[in-house]
């Protein structure tokens, strides 16, 4: 009767899934090493310069980044017609740490050494506080 009892757990066991759940998240810890790591790895992807407010990922885990507007001879905004799409970034938590999906190509940008929770939590949290 044992062994029989013990084959279904054994099975149970090997069909659980091994990949880590991914959560929309917030940066937690060091906001100012977080956010410049967070600004290298992007301007690697996109190959460009990139500059982020001390407050990316605080609130809200999607970042979306305009393309900066150039200007004239006289140092005027440039007007026009702007035809690049705005690039969008979410931070996500998982049992393995942070990372950042770009949403377009779905490319996703592990990082080191920032610190994040799900996005969930941070709301949570927030709506608790008097």
């Amino acid at each position: 009767m044992r062994k029989i009892c013990l084959i279904p757990l054994v099975l149970a066991s090997a069909c659980q899934s091994t990949t880590a759940e991914q959560l929309p998240a917030v940066l937690i810890g060091d906001r100012l090493e977080a956010i410049a790591e967070i600004t290298e790895v992007i301007a690697d992807a996109l190959r460009t310069e990139v500059s982020l407010s001390p407050s990316a990922f605080s609130e809200s885990s999607l970042l979306t980044l305009e393309h900066a507007v150039g200007s004239d001879a006289r140092g005027s905004a440039a007007t026009g017609l702007l035809l690049e799409r705005p690039e969008q970034f979410r931070l996500l938590w998982s049992d393995d740490g942070c990372s950042l999906t770009r949403l377009r190509t779905g490319e996703t940008l592990p990082l080191d050494a920032a610190g994040c929770r799900p996005e969930a939590e941070a709301t949570a949290g927030r709506a608790q506080s008097p």
